[in-house]
C-alpha cells in the first residue's frame, strides 16, 4: 500500500502533463479515435498553427497504400474552406478572415476503419 501511495502522485502528474497542449503546436499523431491508427498526418512545416489568408495542405502518410478510402471533413470551426478533393491523400484548406481555431478528421478504411482528428490555430 506504501508504494501505491509513492507512485500515485508522478503517475497524477504524468496525466496531468501529457494532457498539455505541445507549446510549438507541432501536429498530435497520437489522436486515433478508433483502430489502431499507425499512420502519420504531415503538413508542409509539421505544423498545425496558420495565417489569415494562408492556403494549408495535410496529407497521410506513405504508409497508407494508395487503394485505401479516406474521407476528410472540418468538423469544428468557421471561415476556414475546404479547398479540392476531400477524398485523396491530401487535403487543403484556406484560412479565412475571422478563424480562431478548427479541428479537421480524416477517416479511413486502412487498419480496422481508422479515425483521427486534429486541431488547427491561429498564429499569434
Amino acid at each position: 500500500m506504501k508504494k501505491i501511495l509513492k507512485v500515485l502522485p508522478i503517475f497524477i502528474l504524468s496525466i496531468i502533463l501529457s494532457s498539455c497542449e505541445d507549446e510549438d503546436a507541432t501536429l498530435n499523431n497520437s489522436n486515433a479515435l478508433s483502430g489502431i491508427c499507425s499512420y502519420f498526418i504531415t503538413s508542409d512545416n509539421e505544423s498545425n498553427l496558420v495565417e489569415v489568408g494562408e492556403t494549408k495542405t495535410f496529407s497521410i502518410s506513405d504508409e497508407v497504400p494508395d487503394t485505401t478510402d479516406l474521407k476528410w471533413s472540418i468538423i469544428e470551426g468557421t471561415n476556414i474552406e475546404i479547398v479540392g478533393s476531400t477524398t485523396s491523400r491530401s487535403f487543403t484548406v484556406k484560412i479565412n478572415d475571422g478563424f480562431t481555431k478548427g479541428k479537421i478528421r480524416v477517416e479511413t478504411n486502412y487498419q480496422s476503419d481508422c479515425v483521427k482528428e486534429f486541431s488547427v490555430e491561429l498564429k499569434k
